[in-house]
């Protein structure tokens, strides 16, 4: 009964809109059930690890600069990240993680006219921090909860005007992220198919625009996602030894698709 249960949400949940970070695998806590050195009947454990986040278009708008006619909507956006992490495991129920890495973002807007404002920023450091809890389980069935934040403060590289290049100067950008979110895994021996909903707030906001004071006489602007809410649905594949790999996919609001893997020891 769990199986089509599950089943009929991992069909119906991508048909709505939404947007969010890396959710990951509700099961992650028991992926994979033994390390190298330590044993599963410990109490803690560790797993270190890599993500490779590739968002290909999130649905943003540009927080209102009090200008008659002006376009809030973002045409165009982009963002790459990839992250080394470090685990801890407590019992196979809880964890909590660190991830140290780079990432790279591209957005472009045409707020107040025809003329295309393009931003776009080379790969700069960015840190995350968050957790997830096994909370439930009905034989196959998992229900798990998370928790995620994520920041960058890369410079700008190149600031463009339709084709007319800008001068960046001092121009950086802010970028944070957090997410609260729950999903549903189904265990079939090494295949782990999930599904799940999440809610999440993007800021991103661009300083020192000096060049572009004709159109942002304040130098700055934000811009922020339009829809809080997400769906994803992926899977994992678990031998009961060392390592693990998870696979996202993101829809609608945001098309995204995310790789992970972890070695546990």
């Amino acid at each position: 009964m769990g199986s089509w249960i599950f089943l009929l949400i991992t069909l119906l949940l991508p048909s709505i809109g939404a947007l969010a970070l890396y959710q990951g695998n509700p099961s992650f806590p028991l992926m994979p059930e033994q390390g190298l050195f330590i044993p599963s009947s410990s109490i803690a454990s560790v797993k270190i690890g890599y993500v490779f986040d590739d968002v290909f278009d999130r649905k943003m708008r540009m927080v209102g600069q009090g200008n008659p006619g002006e376009r809030s909507r973002v045409k165009d956006f982009g963002a790459m990240t990839q992250l080394g992490t470090v685990t801890l495991n407590l019992i196979q129920r809880i964890e909590a993680y660190a991830g140290l890495g780079v990432l790279n973002m591209h957005l472009s807007q045409r707020p107040f006219s025809e003329e295309k404002i393009a931003y776009r920023t080379d790969w700069q450091f960015a840190w995350e921090v968050g957790g997830r809890a096994l909370i439930a389980y009905w034989g196959n069935l998992h229900l798990g909860i998370s928790a995620a934040y994520l920041q960058s403060d890369p410079s700008v590289s190149s600031l463009k005007v339709d084709d007319s290049s800008y001068k960046t100067g001092r121009a950086d950008l802010f970028f944070r992220e957090w997410q609260v979110g729950m999903a549903l895994s189904y265990h079939l021996n090494w295949f782990i198919p999930y599904t799940g909903l999440a809610y999440s707030d993007l800021r991103l906001k661009f300083h020192h625009l000096a060049s572009l004071s004709s159109i942002f006489p304040s130098h700055h602007v934000t811009f922020e996602d339009r829809h809080p809410l997400s769906f994803v649905i992926g899977f994992g594949i678990a031998p009961k030894k060392f390592v693990d790999l998870n696979v996202e996919a993101r829809f609608f609001g945001e098309t995204a698709l995310t790789a992970s893997c972890d070695l546990a020891f």
